[in-house]
């Protein structure tokens, strides 16, 4: 996640030759995606050198616009695809949260040295998440979302998708004082704005209902997410973007918090799985009243090419049956003792153990997610990093849709 404050001190810096490429959707048939051109890998250490992360910058030329980092990998520019990420398995994982020492303005400056204007435009969270309160139930009591699942049985595959996904692998909060994926509230004084999408066929036309300072999430993935309060309607952009004029987004899907409906059978929304993400996120006001009542929403690097429900869609091409489809639901194992946990952390984590985590994107391993909202404690957050892989189990999953 990349936003005006989160950038690293590099060691080194040196310009790449721009090279381009055009992505395809796997499954469907090949579209044309937009040019791209790294502008620049830089290599950071944490001082004393104790680990070194590597930044990949790409832009897409005719916009300027920042598409992805990525830590510890330094691909090849044919790995960097601008079609949207959901659709193929090789984006990039997203980028871990540096330490507080580690922030300049290098990648602001590279940025502006290269034209890209794009995310200077968008909109930042608020400070604080707006309250959704009681205005909205998000789903019926007896939704997947909401269904606690800590005495469900296992997989018969739990051990191989935590194998996969990384036993030793710690686990990551990615959302706090300052990054996450914002969202916003709507009411019947917000105008409606038609959108135009790259996938219209798997998007829901709308017109959606969008604040004139909706937050558009920072980074590659640019998700808006609003919820209208007025009708209890979620709109949710993926890759969106605000034109002179017009808003325009990769994909778009509308949900009715007060149903269980899902999207048609292979759709997808602004998330790879084809679920909602707001339902997903770890939220402050929930934190904060004590209890977070739903499963939580996090990534994988391989995914299978295959989903469970409640997911309705996939975005691989490995047919191992021995990593996770999308939809694939874990949970914190009873058995971890969370009551030395920071207060904030251990919010989250009984919700772990109670209604799990849901995989709905391909990204870093064991990364969930939440809003960003200025009364997060990022050092009492930062007790989750002592959860790994191991710690997680799979509760069973129904049949796997597949190619």
């Amino acid at each position: 996640m990349l936003g005006g404050v989160r950038t690293i001190v590099t060691n080194k810096v040196h310009f790449a030759t721009a090279e381009r490429t055009r992505g395809a959707r796997p499954g469907k048939a090949q579209r044309t995606g937009a040019p791209c051109a790294i502008i620049a890998d830089e290599v950071a250490a944490d001082p004393g050198g104790a680990f070194v992360h590597t930044l990949r910058i790409v832009m897409r030329e005719d916009a300027g616009q920042l598409l992805s980092t990525r830590d510890g990998h330094t691909p090849s520019c044919s790995e960097e695809r601008c079609a949207p990420r959901r659709h193929r398995p090789c984006f990039p994982h997203r980028k871990a949260r540096y330490s507080e020492q580690m922030r300049t303005v290098t990648v602001a400056m590279l940025l502006v040295a290269c034209g890209g204007n794009q995310l200077a435009s968008n909109n930042p969270p608020p400070a604080e998440s707006p309250r959704i309160g009681e205005a909205c139930r998000v789903f019926p009591a007896d939704n997947p979302w909401n269904t606690d699942i800590s005495s469900a049985p296992l997989d018969a595959r739990s051990d191989a998708w935590v194998a996969s996904i990384g036993r030793n692998t710690p686990f990551h909060p990615d959302f706090g004082s300052v990054y996450g994926i914002p969202y916003t509230t709507a009411d019947t004084s917000t105008p409606l704005v038609p959108v135009t999408f790259d996938y219209a066929d798997e998007s829901d036309p709308g017109p959606y209902p969008i604040p004139a300072n909706a937050p558009i999430e920072q980074g590659s993935d640019a998700h808006v997410l609003i919820v209208d309060t007025s009708t209890c309607m979620l709109y949710e952009m993926y890759a969106a973007q605000l034109g002179s004029n017009a808003w325009h987004a990769g994909s778009g899907a509308i949900f009715n918090l007060n149903s269980d409906a899902l999207r048609p059978a292979g759709w997808t929304s602004a998330d790879a799985a084809g679920l909602p993400i707001f339902p997903g996120l770890a939220r402050y006001e929930e934190v904060a009243a004590g209890e977070i009542g739903h499963a939580l929403r996090f990534t994988a690097a391989q995914t299978q090419a295959g989903y469970v429900y409640p997911a309705r869609h996939f975005a691989s091409q490995n047919t191992d049956p021995n990593v996770p489809p999308m939809g694939a639901r874990a949970r914190l194992k009873a058995s971890v003792d969370i009551s030395g946990m920071t207060p904030q952390a251990q919010v989250v984590a009984r919700a772990m153990q109670r209604y799990g985590i849901i995989l709905a994107d391909n990204g870093s391993n064991w990364y969930v997610t939440g809003a960003p909202d200025l009364r997060w404690s990022d050092d009492d957050l930062d007790a989750l990093k002592k959860l790994q892989g191991g710690d997680f189990e799979f509760v069973q999953a129904g049949p796997v849709t597949g190619p």
